[in-house]
């Protein structure tokens, strides 16, 4: 049995005359956000193997914001592949995950977050900043992820308000 938490980056900010899109920053609500989440998933009692997430200046720090609270900031592997990821790409990306991984935080970008929760909860889920699905799988090897099936469970926690 697999993990997968997906989560979509915390606030960030908008003002792109400033930074280009792949260096915008997270606003100060958004570095609240991240170790918030942090702390829930810590008092949850989930273990984490390992966190990836896009290469994107607001996704390394929403990811670094979650695991410092767990204890886990070495392990934060940042993935170029997960900026503005596609279905197609998120589905690569999970297949290849380190089996020796059993539970794993993705964190990246909408679209393709809100997509990717939707295909495995077969609903339409809307997904603010710093939301984060946590998807039990019916697998044993991260190769074997299909987002069409293999879902033995998901839970949507949504941030809370600031």
């Amino acid at each position: 049995m697999k993990t997968l938490l997906i989560m979509r980056h915390a606030d960030a900010t908008w003002d792109e005359d400033q930074w280009p899109d792949f260096e915008r920053p997270l606003t100060p609500t958004g570095m609240s956000q991240a170790p918030q989440m942090g702390r829930r998933l810590k008092n949850s009692g989930l273990l984490l193997d390992g966190v990836v997430c896009s290469s994107a200046l607001r996704t390394r720090q929403t990811a670094m914001g979650v695991a410092t609270e767990l204890g886990l900031a070495d392990l934060v592997q940042p993935r170029r592949e997960l900026y503005m990821a596609a279905l197609l790409d998120w589905e690569q990306t999970v297949r290849s995950l380190a089996d020796d991984w059993s539970t794993v935080l993705c964190v990246a970008h909408n679209p393709g977050v809100q997509d990717m929760i939707r295909q495995l909860r077969r609903v339409e889920t809307r997904v603010p900043p710093a939301t984060l699905a946590i998807v039990q799988l019916g697998i044993e090897s991260w190769a074997e992820f299909r987002r069409a099936d293999a879902v033995d469970g998901i839970e949507v926690w949504f941030p809370e308000p600031t």
